[in-house]
Order: structure tokens, then C-alpha cells, then sequence
């Protein structure tokens, strides 16, 4: 009876755990979403657009316009996902407008859109 009571404990606070990790996660990939927004806006500011990127990238792989304009603005690192494999932000841009997103801990998408 100890045992499964101990097991039990032990799972809500593994769950309890995880919980403030994955919230944790997805405030870093709001934090780091808004940051290369600002970056981005900094540069339309300066350069009159945004990096083009006609199709969807990974910032930090191969949107290579807009990692290159990160560069110029002294971003020290550009800013990957949390889980630390192959996630990326991502990036789209004609000029005019852009979007970025990634996916949140629930898998749902997380978007910024320049038009909204």
C-alpha cells in the first residue's frame, strides 16, 4: 500500500514537472518570436523592407536573406527552438509583410503576422 502510494506521488509530481517545463518551453518561444520581430521591424525601418523569403524558412538554416540581415544587426545567436533538435522558427516574406511562427509545446502554431 506505501508502494502504490509513493508511485502516485511520484507521478503527479513528474506531471506537475513537465507542466512547468513545456510552459517554460513555450514563454522562451514567445520571448524569442518577439525578439526577431523587433529585429525585423528595425530593419524595414533602416532598409525600407523586410528580407525576402518567398517561401517558408527556417531562421537560422536556410531563410538566408533574413539570416544574413539578423547578422548585420549584432544578434549574437539567432535564437532556436527549446527542444534543441531540428525545430526552427519560421519565416515568410514578399517584403511587404512577413510571418513568423512556430509550434507551441501542444503542437499548436504560434503566429505573428505583420498584417494583424
Amino acid at each position: 500500500m506505501v508502494m502504490v502510494i509513493m508511485f502516485s506521488l511520484m507521478a503527479i509530481i513528474m506531471i506537475a514537472t513537465l507542466n512547468v517545463v513545456a510552459a517554460a518551453n513555450d514563454a522562451e518561444r514567445k520571448s524569442n518570436i518577439a525578439q526577431i520581430m523587433k529585429i525585423i521591424l528595425a530593419i524595414r525601418i533602416s532598409k525600407g523592407a523586410f528580407p525576402v523569403e518567398v517561401t517558408e524558412c527556417n531562421i537560422g538554416k536556410d531563410c538566408y536573406n533574413l539570416d544574413e540581415a539578423l547578422r548585420s544587426q549584432r544578434l549574437d545567436e539567432i535564437p532556436k527552438d527549446p527542444r534543441g533538435d531540428e525545430s526552427y522558427y519560421k519565416y515568410q516574406s514578399n517584403g511587404k509583410t512577413f510571418i513568423l511562427k512556430c509550434w507551441m509545446e501542444d503542437s499548436s502554431e504560434y503566429v505573428y503576422n505583420s498584417l494583424n
